[in-house]
């Protein structure tokens, strides 16, 4: 069965209310849906399951990884809410595009488990390193924020409209 035939079977069950909690929490754009196959599609769209996954915690992302692995683990409601898995079955099943896209995630960035007890001696970073990055990090901060008030004081920023701010100082503030 493919996956966009298996999440728009799901879809069929589900009431009307739980239909408009799924298109809330996945932000879908419902005015060009016709049936749930359109549903199914929009949902099965890689970038809508990477922002969807997105918004889980580390773990709820570590029991949708357990729960794609076909072990037995106790997945919230959560990851059933924005259909990235289906409960209707006996057996709660993730959807292909869901295993897909955790795949990409894996592959782009190391995802890391949770520290549970950050007082072993071990974890502890030394005070010197940890200054020596904050102090790093706050120079970078305030040299660009010096760069941006010096291309401000150079080049002023036009109004449009009413207090409104150009488009071309805009982007020449973002890329700076």
């Amino acid at each position: 069965m493919s996956d966009q035939l298996r999440i728009a079977a799901a879809l069929r069950k589900l009431d009307d209310a739980t239909l408009e909690r799924v298109i809330q929490l996945r932000m879908l754009n419902s005015s060009h849906l016709r049936d749930f196959f359109d549903m199914a599609d929009a949902l099965a769209n890689p970038k809508s399951v990477a922002a969807a996954l997105s918004s889980l915690t580390i773990s709820q992302f570590d029991q949708l990884d357990s729960l794609s692995a076909g072990k037995s683990a106790n997945a919230g409601g959560f990851v059933f809410d924005l259909m990235l898995a289906d409960k209707s079955d006996s057996k709660p099943h993730v959807f292909q595009s869901t295993v897909d896209a955790m795949a990409n995630m894996r592959s782009q960035r190391k995802i890391t488990a949770a520290v549970s007890n950050n007082t072993d001696e071990h974890l502890l970073l030394p005070a010197e390193s940890i200054d020596r990055d904050a102090s790093l990090a706050i120079f970078d901060i305030i040299q660009a924020l010096t760069e941006l008030i010096f291309e401000l004081e150079q080049r002023y920023i036009r109004e449009v409209g009413k207090r409104g701010v150009g488009l071309p100082d805009i982007k020449r503030l973002a890329n700076h």
